[in-house]
Protein backbone atom coordinates (compact mmCIF):
# COMPACT_ATOMS: atom_id res chain seq x y z
CA UNK A 1 0.00 0.00 0.00
CA UNK A 2 1.66 3.40 -0.93
CA UNK A 3 -0.29 6.47 0.37
CA UNK A 4 0.88 10.52 -0.41
CA UNK A 5 3.09 11.71 1.69
CA UNK A 6 0.23 14.71 2.49
CA UNK A 7 -1.80 12.12 3.74
CA UNK A 8 -0.46 10.38 7.03
CA UNK A 9 -1.08 6.96 8.40
CA UNK A 10 -0.99 5.65 11.71
CA UNK A 11 -1.86 2.69 13.39
CA UNK A 12 -0.98 0.17 10.99
CA UNK A 13 -1.56 -3.59 11.48
CA UNK A 14 -1.52 -6.31 9.33
CA UNK A 15 -2.56 -10.32 9.17
CA UNK A 16 -0.63 -12.81 7.62
CA UNK A 17 -1.12 -16.58 8.25
CA UNK A 18 0.57 -17.43 4.99
CA UNK A 19 -2.59 -17.50 3.38
CA UNK A 20 -4.32 -14.83 3.72
CA UNK A 21 -3.15 -11.26 3.88
CA UNK A 22 -4.35 -7.86 5.15
CA UNK A 23 -2.83 -4.62 5.70
CA UNK A 24 -5.07 -2.09 7.78
CA UNK A 25 -4.10 1.67 8.32
CA UNK A 26 -6.14 4.57 9.59
CA UNK A 27 -6.02 8.44 8.18
CA UNK A 28 -6.96 10.44 11.76
CA UNK A 29 -7.43 13.73 9.71
CA UNK A 30 -10.02 12.36 7.03
CA UNK A 31 -11.24 9.93 9.30
CA UNK A 32 -10.60 7.26 6.71
CA UNK A 33 -9.71 3.57 7.63
CA UNK A 34 -7.87 1.83 4.38
CA UNK A 35 -7.61 -2.16 4.14
CA UNK A 36 -6.16 -3.81 1.74
CA UNK A 37 -6.94 -7.45 1.69
CA UNK A 38 -5.90 -10.68 -0.32
CA UNK A 39 -7.77 -13.63 -0.43
CA UNK A 40 -5.97 -16.44 -2.76
CA UNK A 41 -8.84 -18.66 -4.84
CA UNK A 42 -7.91 -21.62 -2.68
CA UNK A 43 -7.72 -20.24 0.64
CA UNK A 44 -9.68 -21.91 3.45
CA UNK A 45 -12.71 -21.14 5.30
CA UNK A 46 -10.90 -20.53 8.63
CA UNK A 47 -8.08 -18.52 7.23
CA UNK A 48 -10.87 -16.31 5.38
CA UNK A 49 -12.87 -16.44 8.87
CA UNK A 50 -9.70 -15.03 10.57
CA UNK A 51 -8.92 -12.29 8.52
CA UNK A 52 -12.26 -11.00 8.47
CA UNK A 53 -11.91 -11.51 12.24
CA UNK A 54 -8.89 -8.83 12.41
CA UNK A 55 -10.35 -6.60 10.22
CA UNK A 56 -13.71 -6.69 12.08
CA UNK A 57 -11.78 -5.99 15.62
CA UNK A 58 -9.39 -2.74 13.72
CA UNK A 59 -12.98 -1.25 12.06
CA UNK A 60 -14.95 -2.00 15.33
CA UNK A 61 -12.48 -0.09 17.43
CA UNK A 62 -13.08 2.98 15.26
CA UNK A 63 -16.53 2.46 14.46
CA UNK A 64 -16.83 6.86 13.84
CA UNK A 65 -14.44 6.33 10.48
CA UNK A 66 -15.27 5.79 7.12
CA UNK A 67 -13.87 2.53 6.13
CA UNK A 68 -12.47 1.25 2.77
CA UNK A 69 -11.54 -1.95 2.06
CA UNK A 70 -10.35 -3.26 -1.52
CA UNK A 71 -8.21 -6.08 -2.63
CA UNK A 72 -8.37 -9.26 -4.36
CA UNK A 73 -11.03 -11.40 -2.46
CA UNK A 74 -11.91 -14.72 -5.34
CA UNK A 75 -15.33 -14.80 -4.73
CA UNK A 76 -16.34 -15.44 -8.59
CA UNK A 77 -19.33 -16.82 -7.03
CA UNK A 78 -20.48 -13.97 -4.79
CA UNK A 79 -23.68 -13.26 -6.19
CA UNK A 80 -24.57 -16.93 -6.51
CA UNK A 81 -27.92 -18.20 -4.87
CA UNK A 82 -27.27 -19.43 -2.13
CA UNK A 83 -23.44 -18.16 -1.83
CA UNK A 84 -20.71 -20.43 -0.90
CA UNK A 85 -19.03 -20.81 2.88
CA UNK A 86 -16.74 -17.99 2.06
CA UNK A 87 -19.08 -15.73 0.04
CA UNK A 88 -21.48 -15.87 2.81
CA UNK A 89 -18.33 -15.05 5.50
CA UNK A 90 -18.03 -11.97 3.79
CA UNK A 91 -21.80 -11.11 2.98
CA UNK A 92 -22.73 -11.52 7.13
CA UNK A 93 -19.43 -9.16 7.47
CA UNK A 94 -20.36 -6.19 4.97
CA UNK A 95 -24.09 -6.83 6.50
CA UNK A 96 -22.68 -6.02 10.08
CA UNK A 97 -20.62 -2.90 9.42
CA UNK A 98 -23.76 -1.30 6.44
CA UNK A 99 -21.35 -1.93 3.80
CA UNK A 100 -21.65 -2.02 0.36
CA UNK A 101 -19.66 -2.98 -2.57
CA UNK A 102 -18.56 -0.91 -5.29
CA UNK A 103 -16.73 -3.18 -8.29
CA UNK A 104 -19.57 -4.06 -10.67
CA UNK A 105 -17.92 -4.88 -14.00
CA UNK A 106 -15.82 -7.94 -14.35
CA UNK A 107 -11.98 -7.36 -12.89
CA UNK A 108 -10.77 -10.94 -14.32
CA UNK A 109 -12.11 -12.38 -17.16
CA UNK A 110 -16.08 -12.58 -16.55
CA UNK A 111 -15.77 -12.33 -13.40
CA UNK A 112 -15.84 -9.53 -10.09
CA UNK A 113 -12.80 -10.68 -7.80
CA UNK A 114 -11.29 -7.43 -6.90
CA UNK A 115 -13.62 -5.66 -4.49
CA UNK A 116 -14.08 -2.55 -2.75
CA UNK A 117 -16.29 -1.96 0.19
CA UNK A 118 -17.36 1.10 2.26
CA UNK A 119 -19.41 1.47 5.13
CA UNK A 120 -19.38 5.33 3.46
CA UNK A 121 -22.49 5.57 0.71
CA UNK A 122 -21.02 8.99 -0.41
CA UNK A 123 -17.64 7.93 0.06
CA UNK A 124 -16.59 5.92 -3.73
CA UNK A 125 -18.01 8.78 -6.63
CA UNK A 126 -16.36 6.43 -9.49
CA UNK A 127 -15.50 3.29 -10.35
CA UNK A 128 -13.28 2.54 -13.60
CA UNK A 129 -11.95 -0.71 -14.68
CA UNK A 130 -9.54 -0.47 -17.54
CA UNK A 131 -7.26 -3.48 -19.22
CA UNK A 132 -3.61 -3.90 -18.58
CA UNK A 133 -0.83 -5.40 -19.54
CA UNK A 134 0.78 -5.69 -16.55
CA UNK A 135 -1.96 -8.20 -15.20
CA UNK A 136 -4.28 -10.59 -16.11
CA UNK A 137 -6.70 -8.19 -13.51
CA UNK A 138 -8.08 -5.08 -14.94
CA UNK A 139 -6.44 -1.88 -13.38
CA UNK A 140 -8.92 -0.51 -10.52
CA UNK A 141 -9.08 3.14 -10.52
CA UNK A 142 -11.06 4.58 -7.73
CA UNK A 143 -12.51 7.97 -7.21
CA UNK A 144 -13.06 9.20 -3.72
CA UNK A 145 -15.56 12.05 -2.55
CA UNK A 146 -12.84 13.11 -0.40
CA UNK A 147 -9.80 14.46 -0.84
CA UNK A 148 -8.26 12.47 1.83
CA UNK A 149 -5.13 15.04 1.92
CA UNK A 150 -6.85 17.80 2.59
CA UNK A 151 -10.17 17.07 4.49
CA UNK A 152 -12.54 19.45 5.00
CA UNK A 153 -12.12 21.48 8.29
CA UNK A 154 -15.84 22.51 8.94
CA UNK A 155 -15.94 26.50 10.02
CA UNK A 156 -18.68 27.63 11.35
CA UNK A 157 -19.21 30.97 8.72
CA UNK A 158 -19.09 34.76 9.96
CA UNK A 159 -21.69 37.57 9.23
CA UNK A 160 -21.15 41.13 9.23
CA UNK A 161 -22.86 42.69 12.11
CA UNK A 162 -25.13 44.58 10.74
CA UNK A 163 -26.55 41.71 8.46
CA UNK A 164 -29.68 39.77 8.72
CA UNK A 165 -27.84 36.61 9.02
CA UNK A 166 -25.96 37.80 12.08
CA UNK A 167 -29.20 38.01 14.20
CA UNK A 168 -29.44 35.66 16.93
CA UNK A 169 -33.08 34.63 17.41
CA UNK A 170 -32.12 31.79 20.15
CA UNK A 171 -32.15 35.00 22.48
CA UNK A 172 -35.15 36.29 21.69
CA UNK A 173 -37.84 36.80 24.68
CA UNK A 174 -41.12 35.32 22.29
CA UNK A 175 -43.22 35.38 25.88
CA UNK A 176 -42.70 39.26 26.06
CA UNK A 177 -45.63 41.25 25.48
CA UNK A 178 -45.73 42.63 22.19
CA UNK A 179 -48.92 45.01 21.52
CA UNK A 180 -48.29 48.91 20.79
CA UNK A 181 -50.91 49.66 22.94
Amino acid sequence: LYTHENLPISNVQKFDDTICQLLMCTSEASKLIICVLYRPPDASYSSFKSCLEQLHDYVTDQDDYETCIMGDFNLPYINQDPPGQSEDLLLSFMSDHLSCQYIDTPTRKDNVLDLLISNSEGLVSHVLATDTGMSDHRLIEVFLSIDPCHPNISTPPTFDEESFRSLDFSKADYCQDTSLG
